[in-house]
């Protein structure tokens, strides 16, 4: 009997399995897409009024290694690199936000990422989800390795986090 049991366990996981693999095919359920857009969006109209801060450009350059992450994989409908001159601008902006206190953003900067935003948008409601998951990896292994260079740059005893 116990191996009966082994054997339903294991038809139902590869069920689930199978199901789990398929949804890597499909686009983000757009409720997902939606939050993620909306979050985006806020952001990038806190940078257009001005009222945009560390956590708005942060926001920003993560949109944009994001999109640039999808376009390279191949799911991409602007050239990269007006992406990658958006995240540069973002870089930039934070860099002199955090040594001058002074959250501003140029008109080139704010047309780039008008383009990167929408082209951020369609991504995450038309690309397959298994290229969305893989570029967020990427990023995510970008921030580590960055913050991992910088603890080693600057010892914990002179570190102001």
């Amino acid at each position: 009997m116990p191996v009966l049991k082994k054997r339903q366990r294991s038809s139902e996981s590869r069920t689930v399995q199978s199901r789990r693999k398929k949804q890597l095919y499909l686009p983000l359920k757009q409720p997902e897409s939606d939050q993620l857009c909306l979050q985006a969006r806020l952001s990038f109209q806190a940078m257009r009024e001005g009222r945009g801060d560390r956590a708005t450009v942060m926001n920003m350059a993560s949109i944009s290694l994001m999109c640039e992450m999808i376009t390279a994989a191949g799911h991409g409908l602007l050239p990269l690199p007006l992406i990658q001159q958006a995240r540069k601008g973002a870089f930039d902006a934070l860099d002199t936000g955090a040594m001058s206190g002074v959250w501003a953003f140029t008109d080139a900067l704010i047309n780039q990422f008008t383009l990167v935003i929408n082209e951020y948008d369609r991504q995450m409601r038309e690309t397959r989800l298994h290229a969305i998951i893989a570029a967020s990896e990427k990023v995510e292994h970008l921030v580590a390795k960055q913050g991992q260079r910088r603890n080693e740059e600057c010892p914990s005893e002179i570190r102001e986090d």
